[in-house]
């Protein structure tokens, strides 16, 4: 396997190879796997052409608890209805090249949340579609975090908790409120699984 047609288990000559193996590496942390309808790879693309092209590709969601078994959403600027901002999942991210569902879930939990776990737990996985913008979707759960953990970044002056009842009162009332992502795992009935963290 290559990366920028340099050989990975050949050794580095120069500082010159360094660079240049170093900026293919960079350069791949910003494509994103694009995948065929049965979810194979098939080749690496930047996002916005994935999304302009409506490429099929893979993502993950993690949805954080806290303590109370409440769910953190996020209020997105970037989502908006009608000019009013829509009430997201915890955090979400595409699958960078050659990074796994996990790997993507954790860099975008601690990046974006300020959050940084060992692991977390595969809850649910959406397929491709209108409704998911064609992302096979790997649904991770961080089960319960102390509340210091998340109260202690900056992002969360953009987000609140949600118990169970009052997602459910939100769906039914005020839908429009809520992302599409959100009213997808709602409906597939994993914003609260029925077992226990």
């Amino acid at each position: 396997m290559s990366i920028a047609g340099k050989k990975l288990n050949q050794p580095a000559s120069n500082s010159s190879s360094d660079k240049q193996e170093a900026a293919a590496a960079e350069l791949l942390e910003h494509l994103i796997e694009v995948v065929d309808e049965h979810d194979k790879p098939v080749g690496y693309m930047p996002l916005e052409d994935v999304r302009r092209q409506a490429l099929y590709h893979r993502q993950v969601i993690v949805l954080v608890y806290n303590e109370k078994n409440k769910i953190f959403l996020q209020k997105k600027e970037a989502l908006k209805k009608r000019g009013k901002s829509l009430w997201d999942v915890s955090t979400s991210a595409p699958i960078c090249a050659e990074q796994s569902a996990e790997e993507t879930a954790l860099a975008a939990l601690s990046q974006e949340l300020g959050i940084t776990l060992q692991g977390l737990r595969p809850i649910g996985q959406a397929l491709a579609g209108p409704s998911t913008g064609n992302a096979f979707i790997s649904v991770f759960s961080t089960g319960m975090v102390p509340l210091e953990h998340i109260h202690s970044h900056p992002v969360v002056k953009n987000g609140f908790f949600f118990d169970h009842e009052e997602i459910s009162s939100l769906v039914e009332h005020y839908r429009e409120m809520l992302s599409p992502s959100l009213l997808l795992l709602w409906d597939m009935g994993v914003v609260f699984p029925a077992s226990s963290f």
